[in-house]
């Protein structure tokens, strides 16, 4: 289709906080830089009906903008097709209005995969650029499937499968903190791996999970040194520590002659619903299953579990006994 430069218009949609934005311009192509100051940008809430949502951008749309009502009814549509689809940006440019028929003449998404395993079989085939500059690892991609048909958030890395410093934390924020405690102490190249389960993963997935890690973790020793797990999380709101804690303890059944060959020693330090009842039934598994392990609730902080774990310190006198749950 032959056409002007003159015909050429403009429309994105972008994801924000507390609205989502439409951006239209009469001006497209590939000078729309220089004509963004005729840009109109509108916000359109998470909420808005569909109605609203019309009447938002008719409000909107330039002036300079031929064809206002074909203009106005493809963006509408291609709106709800950003929403459908979770484009967390979506841009057309240019967008030739000819007769009454709409030509995208070019366009670019951008999709997070957290949203993945809602609208992951409408995008198709599209691989993510992993971090660290590697390719994944065959039980990295597995847990990013798990993760990926999921509505918890299930995260593995491997930073160093020979290191003797293993993670399995609850919650993002949590595992930043046993990360950093770690590398604090001077540790980070003994941190085998990096990674969360949270959202409140069922016990089948915590259980998958934790095969994953301790399949890793059990393959070789290291000169007969000890390993080191760490079971933790911060405080949690809704996560069933019971519920997740179940998930564990069956990986441990099945693992739990490897980790007495291999020398893991493993901390819990976690809190949060049902924390209580969890901890209790992860001390009485590793009772009967022989495992090497001790087992603290919140009111021991998570750096004191670290330097318990790694540079043997005694725990503070001040946290009450009654309180504790412990096992040496």
């Amino acid at each position: 289709m032959k056409h002007s430069t003159k015909d050429e218009s403009f429309v994105a949609f972008s994801m924000d906080e507390d609205a989502d934005n439409i951006y239209m311009s009469a001006y497209g192509g590939i000078d729309i830089e220089e004509h963004w100051d005729k840009t109109t940008c509108c916000k359109i809430p998470i909420f808005a009906s569909k109605e609203e949502i019309i009447s938002i951008i008719n409000s909107n749309i330039p002036s300079e903008i031929q064809n206002k009502l074909v203009y106005a009814e493809f963006v509408a549509n291609a709106y709800q097709f950003f929403k459908d689809l979770r484009f967390t940006y979506f841009e057309i440019n240019p967008l030739v209005i000819f007769d009454n028929r709409v030509f995208v003449l070019d366009l670019v998404a951008k999709v997070d995969d957290t949203a993945m395993y809602l609208v992951g079989k409408k995008w198709g085939d599209i691989e993510f650029t992993q971090g660290f500059s590697r390719p994944l690892s065959k039980e990295e991609k597995y847990i990013k499937e798990l993760d990926k048909n999921s509505g918890a958030s299930l995260k593995l890395t491997i930073l160093n499968p020979k290191g003797k410093i293993w993670l399995l934390i609850a919650g993002g924020g949590a595992s930043v903190v046993y990360a950093d405690a770690v590398a604090n102490l001077g540790y980070a190249d003994e941190l085998a791996n990096y990674g969360e389960y949270s959202g409140n993963p069922s016990r089948s997935e915590v259980r998958e999970y934790t095969e994953t890690i301790l399949n890793l973790m059990t393959k070789e020793s290291i000169n007969n040194q000890k390993k080191i797990l760490l079971i933790g999380g911060a405080i949690a709101n809704f996560t069933d520590v019971s519920k997740t804690f179940d998930g564990i303890i069956d990986a441990f059944v099945k693992y739990s002659e490897k980790l007495k060959q291999t020398g893991v020693k493993i901390y819990v330090r976690r809190g949060g619903p049902n924390y209580l009842q969890g901890l209790n039934k992860i001390k009485n598994a590793a009772l009967e299953l022989g495992l090497d392990i001790e087992v603290y609730g919140p009111e021991v902080s998570i750096t004191d579990i670290v330097d318990r774990a790694i540079l043997n310190k005694e725990i503070e006198s001040g946290v009450k006994n009654e309180s504790r749950i412990h096992i040496v």
